[in-house]
């Protein structure tokens, strides 16, 4: 489920049990892995029931999450925030990649940001979630841990000149950052376009490209090289350097006369050489194609308390891969779509708020993962379940100029054929307790 962003000081109490109904007996963490294992030599892997979480540090039982932000800026148009949090279980380290352990402090978000006029130029960590999905993300999300880059973006929406301005106020961003070294090529560098238009209240499309290269020894190019690549006007060729780009289109239409139901619609394409065909389009966006779509109700019933949401994704059987390592990972993360390459989603969610401040909504979920077609004597990942999640706006702390916020989460998923594996069956269970207080103080010096 997308994770709600909330702001100040946080703490959250989880317990996670999967086991297999082999041996029920036994507490596992069956994580799921992707890729075509076969050529590539990858296991990548996802959370349990925790996804678009930042990748946050987790083991089998209990973990404990403790989260704090906070923000400051000078000369009126220089500004710097930064979120940390520690997490994992108490008792030992949480678990790593490859078996490993892992640090149980991280840097979520931090940057410094300037702004210019009506741009913002920001350098530093920041969670980013493109598109017009509600549950997760085709392109850039937050599954992963935060990248370092340098960001460009404007402050508020603004006009295109001459006649572009019929296509109404637009919202860009920008950036350029440098991936982890675990993988074939050590630190590629990543760069990325997005443009949003809102021609109409009810109507707004935008365009998205984002492409990655180099890293250590693919990277037989000069400064010209840099910014072709970096931009997409010129990605070069093999014998120079690899190159993977997605680039993808969303629309969103809002039925104004109908309680303000929102229906969307997303495409993302990578240049992989598959088998699939047709390509949509001939540059966006490119091959392999994936799609997100869904609904949105807010005012499902007459009162307006009552709200619903349905989601589909459908994703390409190249989704996020490449032949070579210039995969959407961060950290043995996806950075995308959490279900993976060759991977179908459905997603319902409905809620009910009571006494104004207190929202409980009920998800039902179902997901399939097929098996690369390479790969002999496999099934059919399938997996069903829910989860309930009850919340409470943020209200005023009494005694304290504060306010405060509660959050509880039980999640539930039967999985069948895990990892494609005929009879590796599991039954997962996630409970997620979490209190946030944001203090107002500030500090002011002249």
């Amino acid at each position: 489920m997308k994770r709600t962003r909330r702001t100040g000081s946080r703490c959250s109490w989880c317990i996670r049990w999967t086991g297999s109904k082999r041996n029920t007996c036994i507490p596992a963490v069956q994580r799921r892995i992707f890729g075509p294992t076969d050529r590539l030599g990858e296991q990548l892997k996802a959370t349990p029931l925790i996804p678009n979480n930042d990748d946050l540090p987790t083991s089998p039982g209990s973990n404990e999450v403790a989260r704090a932000s906070s923000w400051m800026g000078a000369l009126g148009f220089v500004t710097a925030y930064g979120e940390g949090s520690i997490a994992g279980p108490v008792s030992q380290a949480p678990v790593g990649l490859n078996g490993s352990t892992t640090n149980r402090f991280r840097l979520l978000r931090g940057e410094g940001v300037v702004s210019l006029g009506n741009t913002a130029i920001s350098f530093g960590q920041a969670e980013m979630w493109w598109g017009t999905g509600y549950f997760s993300s085709l392109s850039q999300g937050d599954n992963a841990q935060t990248f370092p880059a340098l960001r460009v973006q404007n402050v508020h929406p603004s006009h295109l000149p001459l006649f572009l301005r019929y296509l109404g106020p637009y919202r860009f961003q920008a950036y350029f950052g440098q991936l982890d070294h675990d993988r074939k090529y050590s630190r590629p560098w990543l760069s990325g376009q997005m443009v949003s238009f809102k021609p109409l209240p009810s109507l707004e499309f935008g365009l998205f490209h984002s492409v990655m290269f180099g890293g250590r020894f693919n990277d037989n190019y000069g400064w010209s090289g840099l910014i072709g690549r970096a931009t997409g006007l010129s990605t070069g060729s093999g014998a120079q350097g690899n190159t993977n780009s997605q680039a993808g289109l969303y629309g969103r239409f809002i039925l104004t006369g109908f309680r303000n139901i929102s229906l969307y619609q997303e495409v993302n394409g990578e240049d992989n050489l598959t088998l699939e065909v047709p390509k949509i389009g001939r540059l966006l966006p490119f091959a392999a194609p994936s799609l997100k779509g869904g609904i949105d109700i807010p005012r499902l019933t007459a009162d307006g308390r009552t709200t619903a949401h349905f989601e589909y994704s459908l994703l390409s059987q190249r989704y996020s891969f490449h032949s070579d390592s210039l995969y959407w990972t961060y950290k043995d993360r996806l950075m995308g779509d959490p279900i993976g390459p060759n991977g179908t989603s459905y997603e319902f969610q409905i809620g009910r708020w009571f006494h104004d401040t207190r929202k409980v909504n009920l998800d039902v979920f179902l997901t399939a993962r097929d098996p690369e077609l390479v790969v002999p004597h496999r099934n059919t990942e399938t997996s069903e379940g829910f989860a309930i999640e009850t919340f409470q706006s943020p209200n005023p702390i009494p005694g304290i100029n504060s306010l405060g916020e509660l959050r509880a989460l039980a999640a539930f998923e039967w999985v069948h054929d895990l990892n494609t594996i005929p009879g590796n069956n599991s039954f997962r269970v996630a409970v997620q307790l979490t209190g946030a207080i944001n203090p107002h103080f500030s500090f002011a010096w002249h």
